[in-house]
């Protein structure tokens, strides 16, 4: 109940906006660096996620209230995020000129398997900010 509310405002960001030239297309650049950090994502690759990030980005679990800072920290996250299995499937939900909605579903051996959602923050062409969302009732 809770992601489906964070998911509905999350999305609430995206609902009726447009750009300078009318169109509602997100620019190609976000478009590229999201799918690059999907990519690196299923590929459980930490180096690759965290060089998408600038030198100060923050990521945030909202779930777990953990915070990490810089390239390094972003790193570190998904090291500790390392135990995950396998990353079921990752949805890009919206993209715009300013930030991503991101849905995914993954697997920790048989005991767990969950959703959750990243909002991801874009500055100068990489990502500033993710904070992620989860259910940590399920966590292991």
């Amino acid at each position: 109940m809770i992601l489906a509310l964070v998911l509905s405002a999350a999305l609430g960001w995206f609902a009726g906006s447009r750009w300078a030239d009318g169109s509602d297309a997100a620019p190609a650049a976000n478009t590229e660096l999201v799918a690059e950090w999907t990519d690196a994502v299923r590929d459980r690759d930490p180096q690759r996620i965290s060089d998408l990030y600038t030198d100060d980005a923050v990521w945030f679990d909202e779930a777990g209230d953990e915070e990490f800072t810089g390239r390094a920290g972003v790193q570190s996250a998904w090291n500790i995020f390392g135990y995950v299995d396998d990353v079921v499937e990752v949805d890009v939900l919206a993209v715009s000129a300013d930030r991503a909605v991101i849905r995914w579903d993954f697997a920790i051996s048989s005991a767990m398997e969950t959703v959750g959602i990243s909002v991801l923050e874009f500055n100068d062409g990489q990502i500033s900010a993710e904070t992620v969302y989860y259910d940590s009732a399920q966590a292991p």
